[in-house]
C-alpha cells in the first residue's frame, strides 16, 4: 500500500510517497479575487536533461523545482551521516523513484557507483575525448618505462600535461576496462 508523507517546507500543500509520487492536496488558496479552492492531484513529473523526473511547487507565490528521487530520500529514508546525494541502486532506471530503489551516498560513493555500473560516458565513449582507449595505454606504458616526461607525451598526444598526469596516476580514464592493477598503481605513484 502506497505511504505518503507531508514534504517538509510545504506541509499542507504538497505530499511525496515511498513509490516517488507527488500531490498536492485540497486546499484554499489566496487570489487576488478573494480565497479560492484549489482540489488536490498527483502532480505531472518534468524530465531533466539529466534523465531525473522534477515537479516544481508553488508556496506564497513562489515556484521551485525539486528532484523527486530527493524528495522520496528526505522523507522515507534515514540519513544519520548526513550524505549530500541520492543514488539510485538501479542506475539505469532513473524515472523509478521508490524508496526500494533509493539510498543516500556521498559523492564519490555515487561516482563509485556509476563507474562500476557503466552508467558515465568513460574514456573516448565520452563525446569530449581528444584521445582514445589505445592512446590511453600507449601514455601509461611509455611513461612506466621511463625516459619521456608527461609534459613531451602530452605534446605528442594533443592534450595537457595535467591530463597525462591523472591519466599515470589512475586518477582519470579508470572505466571501462582501464581499472587499474593494484600493484602497478603502487608502482606508478612510487
Amino acid at each position: 500500500m502506497e505511504k505518503w508523507k507531508a514534504i517538509t517546507g510545504y506541509e499542507g500543500a504538497y505530499e511525496v510517497s515511498d513509490l516517488g509520487r507527488v500531490r498536492s492536496l485540497d486546499r484554499t488558496i489566496q487570489h487576488p479575487n478573494g480565497p479560492r479552492f484549489v482540489r488536490g492531484k498527483v502532480l505531472k513529473c518534468r524530465k531533466s536533461r539529466r534523465g531525473y523526473f522534477r515537479v516544481s511547487l508553488k508556496s506564497h507565490q513562489r515556484q521551485q523545482q525539486f528532484s523527486v528521487h530527493v524528495l522520496v530520500a528526505r522523507a522515507f529514508i534515514p540519513n544519520p551521516n548526513n550524505k549530500p546525494e541520492v543514488n539510485h541502486k538501479n542506475g539505469k532506471q532513473k524515472w523509478n523513484n521508490s524508496v526500494s530503489n533509493l539510498e543516500w551516498a556521498t559523492k564519490e560513493e555515487n561516482a563509485q557507483h556509476a563507474s562500476e555500473n557503466d552508467l558515465v560516458a568513460w574514456g573516448s565513449r565520452n563525446f569530449g575525448s581528444k584521445i582514445s582507449t589505445k592512446d590511453v595505454l600507449a601514455i601509461r606504458k611509455r611513461y612506466a618505462a621511463g625516459g619521456i616526461t608527461q609534459t613531451a607525451l602530452a605534446k605528442q598526444y594533443g592534450i595537457k600535461q595535467p591530463q597525462v598526469s591523472a591519466i599515470v596516476l589512475y586518477q582519470s580514464w579508470f572505466g571501462g576496462g582501464l581499472s587499474p592493477n593494484p600493484s602497478e598503481t603502487k608502482r606508478i605513484r612510487q
